[in-house]
């Protein structure tokens, strides 16, 4: 089992937040890719119901959290002083 999928959905985020305005396919529809991420959530749990919700969910939200939320800067400071940046 893979258990790093949550981690797939927070960078479909970051693609999706650094490259806007692109079209995607789910299941053969065409969706704005903005919202790409939320339609794929519900079709992988609408065709395999045993997957992980919760973790996918938890992806989408890291990725959201770091684009528009205070996880950036937490990321930026951590690693200054663990890197020395």
């Amino acid at each position: 089992m893979f258990w790093g999928t949550g981690v797939l959905f927070a960078l479909k985020v970051l693609n999706n937040h650094y490259n806007p305005g692109r079209v995607s396919s789910v299941l053969g529809l065409r969706v704005p890719s903005r919202y790409a991420c939320w339609v794929e959530l519900v079709a992988i749990h609408v065709i395999s119901p045993g997957t992980s919700f919760a973790g996918h969910l938890a992806g989408i939200l890291v990725g959201l959290m770091y684009t528009m939320g205070p996880l950036k800067k937490i990321m930026e400071v951590c690693a200054g002083v663990c890197f020395g940046l």
